[in-house]
């Protein structure tokens, strides 16, 4: 397989999960929010313009790999 196969395919899976993932951040915030990455994805999270940017990214991904 290829880098871009493993990409899509993290795609499809956070397409199936971005509720998930988006809780677990938010919760992650109360207990651990050490880490640069997970501080950039809570603000992400807790920011609806970037969390819908967010969603559309990955909609637009997941419908155009669909062609």
């Amino acid at each position: 397989k290829t880098h871009w196969n493993s990409w899509f395919n993290f795609i499809f899976w956070i397409d199936k999960h971005a509720f998930q993932l988006k809780d677990f951040y938010l919760n992650e915030d109360l207990v651990n929010n050490e880490g640069k990455a997970v501080q950039k994805l809570i603000s992400t999270f807790k920011d609806p313009l970037l969390t819908f940017e967010f969603e559309i990214l990955t909609m637009f991904v997941i419908f155009n790999a669909q062609e």
